[in-house]
């Protein structure tokens, strides 16, 4: 007996990290890869510099992933010499209309950060690793 009614499996639930908003810029990958091709970089060249299979790199280019994850975007946004913030926004991540108020901490996060000049921006994020690894060590060590 199949393991589905019919022998056919219920659709997939999409991938909410995968959605695009209503407004965001469609055009982030064609967007990336031109950056990319202006930097004389192959895609294994990129896989090589940032640690992102080129097969994943592909996907965003081409545009099966639409929403690519933020580390991915600001490691790509540094080695292409592309200004964050409008890769953030071209990815849906931040919205150029929105008020500044926000009820979302990760949103708010997001907006400060890129509002950082690149020198701060690698300041902060080496303040949250530091924090984050103390954090952890603390955790980690047993009273006593």
């Amino acid at each position: 007996m199949a393991p589905y009614p019919h022998g056919v499996p219920p659709p997939k639930s999409p991938d909410p990290r995968l959605e695009v908003p209503g407004d965001a810029n469609p055009v982030l990958g064609e967007i990336l890869r031109r950056a990319r091709k202006h930097q004389g970089l192959s895609l294994r060249k990129v896989e090589q510099r940032i640690g992102v299979p080129n097969a994943h790199l592909s996907q965003i280019e081409r545009g099966t992933i639409h929403r690519p994850d933020v580390a991915i975007l600001m490691e790509l946004a540094e080695l292409y010499g592309l200004d964050y913030r409008l890769v953030a926004e071209w990815a849906g991540y931040l919205d150029a209309r929105a008020a500044r108020a926000s009820n979302s901490l990760a949103g708010m996060a997001l907006r400060l950060f890129v509002d950082l000049d690149p020198v701060d921006q690698h300041d902060a994020l080496t303040y949250l690793e530091r924090l984050r690894n103390e954090r952890n060590h603390d955790t980690s060590v047993a009273p006593g």
